[in-house]
């Protein structure tokens, strides 16, 4: 996923660095533990129905977010700061 991120950013006119790929892979690495303790300790409210079609879900959402709102977002902080 990382890889995914750094990899889209070239063609978001962003610059991809090894740095971020490696603080990105921690970070999810870390995030990925604490949820997988947060599951166990918590197994009654987690969904049981959980498909690789969710994997799709999430990738689209990250394209989205980089693409579409990340522009829009950027353009109205732009304006608003008024430089």
């Amino acid at each position: 996923m990382s890889l995914f991120v750094e990899a889209a950013q070239l063609f978001t006119f962003r610059l991809s660095d090894i740095n971020d790929l490696i603080t990105n892979t921690v970070g999810a690495a870390i995030g990925f533990l604490l949820a997988s303790i947060a599951t166990k300790k918590f197994a009654r409210l987690t969904v049981k129905n959980s498909d690789v079609k969710d994997c799709f879900v999430i990738f689209g959402s990250v394209t989205a977010i980089m693409f579409a709102l990340a522009p829009i977002i950027k353009y109205v902080i732009y304006n608003a700061v008024g430089e």
